[in-house]
């Protein structure tokens, strides 16, 4: 974990929760109950057929990882958040 620039320069990195702590918790983990979890850079295992499906991962975006997984869920592929 690095500190943002914001948490560096107040001290606070020790004294508030960070942004990813959050998201990689209660966020993704409320998600996961709806299947609308997605995969956030690296570390996803994906099947192959769904990826096949929609022709691979969504390039047109500068946010692939979730668009991918939007395209996924909307052609009825299942998610799961795994912490």
């Amino acid at each position: 974990y690095s500190p943002d620039p914001f948490e560096r320069n107040l001290r606070a990195a020790r004294d508030m929760p960070n942004e990813g702590a959050l998201f990689y918790g209660p966020v993704q983990q409320g998600n996961d109950l709806w299947n609308a979890a997605f995969f956030c850079g690296s570390c996803a295992v994906i099947r192959r057929a769904a990826l096949d499906e929609i022709g691979g991962f969504a390039v047109e975006t500068v946010t692939e990882d979730a668009h991918t997984a939007i395209k996924m869920q909307r052609r009825g592929w299942k998610s799961a958040f795994l912490s």
